[in-house]
C-alpha cells in the first residue's frame, strides 16, 4: 500500500487479518475493536500504541480470561506518516498475531512478551533522554555472553574496577563476534554508564542498528 489507507481500508484489512487466523487461536477472543484514534505514550513523545489486548472475565473464579484485541488506527497513521519504509497491512498483522500472544501468555501466565515490550519501553525511555532502569539490556534477546539486542540495538556489558586506589581506564577493549575494538571512555562518574560506539553496528546482509558499551563500575569481586 503507497498511501495511507483510509479508516474503512484499515477496517477491511484487519477484519480480513482478524478472520484468517484459526478459529481455535480464537478462543475466548470475544472481538477485534477499531479505535480512530491515536494512542500516544504518556511520557515519551512520538511513541505510539498500535494495539492491545484488553482483558476481563465472566465474572466466576474459574472462569476463563476473555479478551478484547483492539487496534488504534490512528497510531499507525501517525507512524506511517513519519516512516515511508512502514508497511501498513504487514503490521497489522503483526499486532494483530502479537495481541493474540499476549491473549494466550497471559491467560498460561506467561510474561514473556510482556517483558519483551517493558524491555524495548526502556530502550525508548533511554533514547528521549527520560529515566529509565539501567539494567533493562540485561532482558534484551541474547546475541552472545555479554551482548543482548533489544529492538535492533546491540549492548556489550563490561566491567571496571570502582575499588580505591584502582585508576579508571580511559578505553575498553571489547569484542563482538569475531571483532575486537577499542571504546574510549568518558569519566565514569556513574555505576553504570552507557557509552555510544560511532558508526554502531551492522552485519553482512544490511541490517544493524546503534551499539552501546555498558560500563558498570564493580566495587568488590561480584558483578
Amino acid at each position: 500500500m503507497d498511501r495511507l489507507p483510509s479508516f474503512s481500508e484499515f477496517e477491511r484489512l484487519a477484519i480480513d487479518v482478524f478472520d484468517r487466523v484459526p478459529e481455535q487461536f480464537r478462543e475466548d477472543i470475544d472481538g477485534l475493536v477499531l479505535e480512530h484514534e491515536a494512542r500516544r505514550h504518556p511520557a515519551i513523545d512520538d511513541y505510539f500504541t498500535l494495539g492491545e489486548c484488553v482483558h476481563r472475565t465472566a465474572g466466576l473464579a474459574e472462569a476463563p480470561l476473555i479478551s478484547t484485541i483492539v487496534l488504534y488506527y490512528g497510531s499507525f497513521v501517525a507512524v506511517a506518516s513519519r516512516d515511508p519504509s512502514f508497511d501498513v497491512p504487514f503490521e497489522v498483522e503483526e499486532t494483530i498475531l502479537h495481541e493474540l500472544r499476549h491473549h494466550f501468555e497471559d491467560r498460561a501466565g506467561v510474561l514473556d512478551l510482556a517483558d519483551e515490550d517493558a524491555v524495548e519501553e526502556m530502550n525508548e525511555r533511554r533514547r528521549k533522554g527520560l529515566p529509565f532502569d539501567r539494567t533493562f539490556y540485561r532482558f534484551g534477546e541474547v546475541v552472545e555472553p555479554g551482548v543482548t539486542d533489544v529492538g535492533g540495538d546491540l549492548f556489550i556489558e563490561a566491567s571496571v574496577s570502582a575499588r580505591p586506589g584502582a585508576e579508571p581506564p580511559r578505553a575498553l577493549t571489547v569484542r563482538l563476534g569475531e571483532d575486537a575494538f577499542e571504546v574510549p571512555l568518558p569519566p565514569l562518574e556513574d555505576d553504570v554508564t552507557f557509552v555510544e560506539v560511532e558508526g554502531g553496528w551492522e552485519d553482512d546482509s544490511g541490517a544493524g542498528g546503534d551499539l552501546f558499551v555498558v560500563v558498570r563500575r564493580r566495587r568488590g569481586f561480584g558483578r
